[in-house]
């Protein structure tokens, strides 16, 4: 058996698959209309290559020693990937490479939120949130004013079991007379910065000053130009007639499928179907800055086969892993409307009578 049988070898599958001798292969040639119907499965890798140059800056004093260097970046030699693969390679101009100090000075700059100090300024003290700094004593015109005691504000004291409930001022010592939250205050202490009347900077931590983002704290920075190719792989697939779906599992799991691997430079195997040629060639011319490729082709003669005395089947012939011909049949279109004709009357039948029977 070849890869392409010929129509022989096709009828003579068919005529051993329905019982027959292989000899009944020259009655059927004359009754049998074959359709070639070669399969085609192919994939595209490419690999595309980018050459760009830019600037480029690193913190303190940056070690390049390890980077390629280079003159003319279109005229670096680079030898293409054996296969198509994703891969940046950066390089340093020559000449390009140099140090400077940075602006800050000594890697730290004032920190801008607290203005150098260190610290922000709050509120050291709220208004009673219990009494709101109307009622903190109902005898407050014995503080000596309405201002209430002097000093800094306590900490707000437990919520009152009761509203109306009363203590001790701390002013004017009556005792019952105040809030029993700020106790004749009418304040309380602010829980952030406990009646300091600042905070610690957040942004600096208190030391006034904060890291310089630019050199990250180096004091310097290195410069240079920087080159960079890099190698992009792409794949993309081939649009090609695909097979009845009805066959498609029998194909993959019996099918006696050539293979084929292609790099950037191989041509098409010399037997590929004309309808198949046509389609990839044009896919296969090289690119622009294409460095490598890879074509991975699948193929299997596949034909269809009509007998003129069996009209209701029509069969399926392609090499399998065997050695032999497989042999598929199937319904064909025309057994296939008298099948739906048939069922369609059937449930037409059956409607009508539940109609009458309600």
């Amino acid at each position: 058996m070849t890869d392409d049988p010929s129509d022989e070898e096709i009828l003579k599958s068919i005529g051993e698959h329905l019982g027959r001798s292989g000899k009944a292969a020259p009655h059927l040639a004359g009754t049998a209309r074959i359709t070639r119907i070669p399969v085609l499965d192919c994939g595209i890798t490419r690999c595309v290559e980018s050459r760009t140059e830019g600037p480029e800056r690193r913190p303190g004093t940056f070690d390049l020693s390890g980077r390629p260097t280079y003159e003319s970046l279109t005229e670096y030699g680079l030898d293409p990937p054996a296969e198509p693969r994703d891969r940046t390679l950066r390089l340093v101009k020559l000449g390009s490479v140099r140090e400077e100090s940075c602006g800050c000075g000594n890697g730290a700059h004032q920190c801008p939120r607290c203005s150098g100090r260190g610290h922000l300024p709050c509120e050291p003290a709220t208004v009673c949130a219990e009494c709101s700094g109307i009622t903190p004593c109902t005898q407050y015109l014995k503080h000596g004013d309405s201002r209430g005691p002097r000093g800094r504000p306590p900490k707000a004291n437990r919520k009152p079991a009761r509203a109306e409930e009363r203590v001790t001022c701390e002013g004017c010592g009556t005792p019952g007379s105040a809030c029993a939250r700020c106790r004749g205050w009418g304040r309380t202490a602010c829980d952030t910065c406990g009646a300091a009347g600042r905070v610690k900077c957040p942004k600096c931590g208190g030391s006034g000053t904060e890291q310089c983002e630019r050199c990250a704290g180096k004091g310097c920075l290195t410069f240079w130009t920087e080159g960079r190719v890099v190698w992009a792989a792409t794949p993309e697939s081939v649009p090609a007639p695909e097979p009845p779906w009805f066959v498609r599992s029998e194909l993959e799991a019996a099918g006696a499928w050539k293979t084929a691997v292609l790099s950037i430079d191989d041509p098409l195997p010399d037997d590929l179907a004309a309808s198949h040629r046509a389609v990839l060639e044009p896919r296969l011319v090289r690119r622009k800055d294409e460095v490598a490729r890879r074509v991975r082709l699948r193929r299997l003669a596949l034909a269809r086969v009509e007998l003129a005395g069996d009209r209701d089947r029509v069969f399926y012939v392609f090499p399998a892993r065997t050695g032999r011909l497989e042999v598929a049949g199937r319904p064909s279109r025309r057994r296939v409307s008298r099948v739906a004709v048939a069922a369609a009357g059937c449930l037409t039948a059956v409607v009508l009578l539940v109609l009458l029977i309600r």
